[in-house]
């Protein structure tokens, strides 16, 4: 095996995991010493323009960050309506 020159992703700041339960996520995370999270809403009220495949959007999502040194950790759930979010756990 051949050895690379330079790290393959460059330099890693944010890693994103979608789910269908933050809690159950964020809880798994905490218990790998990763945290404390912030968690988000966002709807109609607090992101008013939201984006899906070009189209305007209609979604709703929960949203968690914490940060880890310079690396910071997103946990995202579709709660409501589509979005790539819900598109990726479909799948």
């Amino acid at each position: 095996m051949t050895a690379m020159a330079a790290p393959f992703l460059g330099t890693i700041t944010e890693v994103c995991i979608v789910t269908p339960d933050h809690r159950k996520t964020m809880d798994g995370l905490l218990r790998l010493g990763i945290g404390p999270f912030q968690v988000f809403d966002f709807t109609p009220v607090t992101v008013p323009t939201r984006r899906f495949h070009g189209q305007e959007g209609d979604f709703e999502l929960k949203v968690c960050f914490a940060k880890q040194g310079d690396l910071v950790f997103e946990i995202m759930q579709p709660v409501a309506g589509r979005s790539l979010m819900s598109e990726w756990l479909d799948e």
